[in-house]
């Protein structure tokens, strides 16, 4: 059989998609990976596979439009609740989308605040989780119920045939879904595939958008669910949000019902269509599960409204009342709740001056080229971490040192260590697009907090406390928080370090540091570069319920490639405050010519 191709539609795994850029903030742009050693066996099976599917899909679809609507509507006695939320595993794991656990996690704590649901991943999905249990019975084009009415995939780039083939029943089965941004853009191999579930929801991805200059979602059919939920919940047909974004084109037998437009209310004129209705539901085109995304309250209120009128039966309902509980949107730090630190991630530890049979550090240690940085790092001893206090310096770049990509030169002041050879760092890193500070952590892989500025962003001048302690067996908590009893602005995560734990003999380390891209390993480049004054106010180690002063006589004291570029003194006090133990003050100039006459 001959199946029919756009000629403006490259077969999947043929040159012609277009090349993906850096996905989103935080992110690296993905690799695509052939799984096969024959390029042309993988394309001609991802091909085949995709035009299977395409008409598996389009069958589902109209067999749904022909079904009655007793048995599109029909439910599985006794579910616990009509909505559910889907967890991509395969997404999480895939390397690709590292914002992916914040999008999802985002997405449960804005749900649970409004609505009952039930969470089942996407493994789930591929084993029938979608369809009840008994079939219905039986007079001839009936198709097997669902339990659910509305499914929610946040963002689930990574989907297999199978769970493809597993949607298109569900839909077949009367079930409605909000699909969002990259959902189903990659095959299980993690090849991009233009969208497996595209010709179910109406939609071809075209490429990546970062955040732009739209600042509203514009409704565009008056006639659409998507309108018909807003006016009942008298809400306008504009809605406030900004954020990245995927172009897409809209097919057949989609509906453009919303798109992007800019502040003064003026449309995109290439492929704006920002949210995409069909038979199967609803399609966002961009991430609006994406906390940074979700925080704003009119798409939140639009959301609700939404999902309120797929399935109402879903709101929460005071259990006193009877009554709906009734919408609030959610903060930013509501939604990033998960990196707020509580008040015992830094305790009242006893302050000891020395504990017994304390291992004193080593002399020297062999100099790691690359970067200009300080280190003071401690012995390996049952050390359980290192806690300081910085007032935060600001990163001059050197304007005959950029590329495309920007200055080649970076800064970062940051703490961690070494645990059974595994080294990691973890603590701030300059970010140049906001002119300020923002955690990182990296052990086998570089992480960043969020870029939400004023939650995990500092800038120059402001005072920080810092940790870096074990949090159990394998693991590291870092967390970072404004010095001061009330602090506005805090971040903390747990992440995994194999080599350390507790009753492990482990080494931790402070670092200020003028990074080069691309550079490590490597002699350092010629740089005019320089990072102003960071004092460091105090510095502790901790050793279980003690924490003892990380002065001169507990670290190696490294500069590299050597002292000239740096200026180092113990100051008497800070910004007219008094300092504790382990204060320092720390300059770094690339050009040791550029440091101020003594």
């Amino acid at each position: 059989m001959s199946i029919p191709v756009r000629p403006d539609r490259p077969p999947v795994g043929v040159p012609g998609i277009p090349c993906p850029p850096v996905e989103a903030e935080g992110q690296k742009a993905p690799k695509v990976v052939m799984v096969v050693n024959s390029p042309l066996t993988r394309v001609t099976a991802s091909a085949t596979l995709a035009m299977v599917l395409t008409l598996s899909l389009l069958a589902a679809l109209t067999a749904a439009a022909l079904l009655p609507t007793s048995v599109v509507a029909a439910a599985a006695p006794g579910a616990p609740a009509p909505l559910v939320l889907v967890y991509s595993e395969r997404t999480a794991t895939s390397g690709l989308y590292s914002s992916y656990e914040d999008t999802f996690a985002a997405a449960q704590a804005w749900l649970s605040r409004f609505f009952d649901y039930e969470v089942i991943s996407d493994r789930e999905v591929e084993e029938g989780a979608l369809l009840s249990t008994t079939a219905l019975q039986a007079e001839p084009g009936k198709r097997q119920a669902s339990p659910y009415k509305l499914a929610i995939l946040p963002d689930n780039a990574i989907m297999s045939d199978a769970e493809a083939r597993a949607w298109a029943e569900f839909v077949a089965a009367g079930g409605k879904i909000i699909a969002v941004s990259s959902t189903s853009l990659r095959d299980e191999y993690n090849v991009p595939v233009t969208m497996r579930l595209g010709d179910l929801l109406g939609v071809w991805w075209k490429q990546w958008l970062t955040a732009g200059t739209y600042k509203q979602l514009r409704i565009t059919d008056e006639e659409s669910d998507l309108a018909q939920a807003l006016a009942r919940a008298g809400l306008p047909p504009v809605i406030a949000v900004e954020g990245p974004a995927q172009m897409v084109e809209v097919l057949d037998h989609g509906k453009q019902v919303a798109v992007r437009a800019n502040a003064e209310g003026v449309q995109s004129f290439i492929f704006p269509a920002a949210i995409v209705e069909s038979q199967a539901g609803l399609y966002f085109a961009l991430p609006v599960f994406d906390p940074q995304v979700l925080a704003w309250p009119d798409l939140q209120r639009a959301l609700y409204a939404v999902i309120r009128y797929y399935v109402p039966e879903a709101v929460k309902k005071d259990q006193a009342t009877g009554e709906e509980i009734s919408f609030t949107p959610l903060t930013k730090r509501e939604l990033f709740a998960r990196y707020m630190p509580t008040a015992d991630m830094f305790p009242p530890l006893r302050i000891v001056d020395r504990v017994p049979g304390e291992v004193p550090p080593a002399r020297s240690y062999r100099i790691f080229p690359g970067a200009y940085y300080r280190k003071a790092v401690s012995s390996f001893d049952l050390w359980t971490g290192i806690e300081g206090v910085i007032t935060l310096p600001e990163l001059i770049t050197d304007p005959a040192r950029q590329d495309s990509r920007g200055p080649l030169d970076n800064a970062s002041i940051y703490m961690g260590g070494n645990g059974s050879g595994q080294e990691i760092d973890a603590g701030l890193t300059w970010d140049r697009n906001v002119g300020g500070w923002r955690p990182f952590w990296r052990n086998e892989k570089w992480a960043n907090a969020p870029l939400v500025e004023d939650l995990f962003v500092w800038y120059p001048g402001e005072t920080v406390r810092m940790s870096v302690v074990v949090a159990g067996p394998g693991k590291l908590r870092l967390t970072i928080q404004d010095e001061g009893p009330d602090p506005k602005k805090a971040f903390t995560t747990v992440f995994d370090a194999w080599g350390f734990g507790p009753g492990v003999r482990q080494q931790f380390k402070r670092v200020n540091a003028i990074d080069q891209v691309g550079n490590e390993g490597k002699p350092v480049q010629p740089t005019r570069a320089r990072v102003t004054t960071a004092i460091w106010k105090e510095v502790w180690l901790w050793r279980g319920d003690v924490k003892v002063p990380f002065t001169p006589e507990r670290f190696t004291d490294m500069r590299a490639p050597n002292a000239s570029h740096f200026v180092i003194k113990t100051p008497a006090s800070a910004d007219g405050e008094p300092i504790g133990p382990g204060a320092e003050l720390i300059e770094i100039y690339g050009n040791p010519a550029d440091r101020p006459e003594k």
